[in-house]
């Protein structure tokens, strides 16, 4: 019922019909004769906790003299479709430990790529090696796991330290879905190997979409 009120009258309007009700029932004339001292105290108290309970009204679209103030910038990530802009780089990490001398690692995209990379289009960096040429992009500081790099359309995915001398297995990254040598949208998986029985790896990665 208040609610009903309160959306037909107005907050001022609604304060206004309390104020009233409250002096009525306390059998005022308010409009006549106004209230003593004591009453216009009980009145401003329950007025004051009737207004902390009307819930505010919704936020204006216009501001002054009707003027709709301008668009914010856009936000991150750039996500247009809600896949990797073209052109557009994004780096990671992955890391695994395994046993039986082999194991699995995943690399995940956090945005996703518009499509599926081929086998031509995902690289490996084992520890040591020199990244190809796709793998560094030839400006500022040279492609490392400590720096990933990719050229557009593709995925290098560096190994940076394994304790018992393990590497990245299977030649390339593989897709997930396939089990081909690949990446899916949304990232790919690495087998690993070691001539110890036991080893742990890690690494980082970086894809550019096309």
């Amino acid at each position: 019922m208040f609610s009903r009120l309160h959306n037909r009258l107005g907050t001022a309007g609604f304060v206004l019909a309390i104020v009233a009700l409250v002096a009525a029932v306390a059998g005022t004339a308010f409009a006549a004769t106004g209230l003593n001292g004591k009453q216009k105290k009980e009145v401003k108290t329950i007025v004051r906790k009737m207004i902390k309970q009307i819930p505010p009204g919704p936020a204006g679209a216009a501001g002054l003299n009707g003027a709709v103030g301008p668009a914010g910038p856009q936000g991150d990530p750039w996500t247009a479709g809600g896949t990797l802009p073209s052109g557009q780089t994004e780096t990671g990490t992955w890391g695994a430990s395994f046993v039986n001398e082999s194991g699995a690692a995943a690399v995940t995209f956090p945005i996703p790529l518009a499509a599926a990379l081929d086998a031509k289009h995902v690289k490996k960096v084992d520890v040591g090696q020199q990244p190809p040429a796709e793998c560094d992009d030839g400006s500022g500081e040279a492609s490392s796991g400590a720096n990933p790099e990719a050229d557009p359309g593709f995925l290098c995915v560096f190994a940076t330290k394994f304790d018992n001398g393990g590497s990245i297995s299977g030649g390339q990254p593989s897709n997930p879905l396939t089990f081909e040598t690949g990446a899916a949208k949304t990232g790919a998986g690495l087998f690993l190997q070691s001539p110890a029985s036991s080893d742990t790896g890690m690494g980082t990665f970086a894809v550019t979409a096309p």
